[in-house]
């Protein structure tokens, strides 16, 4: 009579494989150009206003989107010590630069 146990001597023991971690870089490759690829998620009013606007001055997207990153990030005082921290060759001091304790803050107040 038959419980429907497989006896021990018959079960394998299964040994179990440890995932790797994945060979990850630790920086992001730089093209030839100089520029990283990155992703940002967009609204799609905020999209179609970008795409307008390189189309209007015949540049591209990524360009149009450098270069408002860019000037917006230049309000901040710590954009300037991490430009030259990263030995960015473009060190052009911030006219508008806000210390780095009230970047928080809300400008209107």
């Amino acid at each position: 009579m038959s419980t429907g146990f497989a006896e021990p001597s018959a079960t394998r023991s299964r040994k179990r494989i440890t995932a790797q971690p994945a060979d990850r870089k630790t920086t992001k490759p730089t093209r030839k150009d100089g520029r990283v690829k990155s992703t940002l998620l967009l609204a799609e009013d905020l999209d179609f206003r970008l795409t307008t606007i390189a189309a209007s001055l015949k540049t591209d997207r990524s360009q149009l989107a450098a270069q408002l990153l860019d000037a917006g990030l230049r309000r901040y005082g710590l954009d300037d010590a991490l430009r030259k921290f990263a030995g960015n060759d473009r060190t052009r001091p911030s006219a508008e630069a806000l210390p780095v304790s009230e970047i928080d803050r809300d400008p209107a107040a």
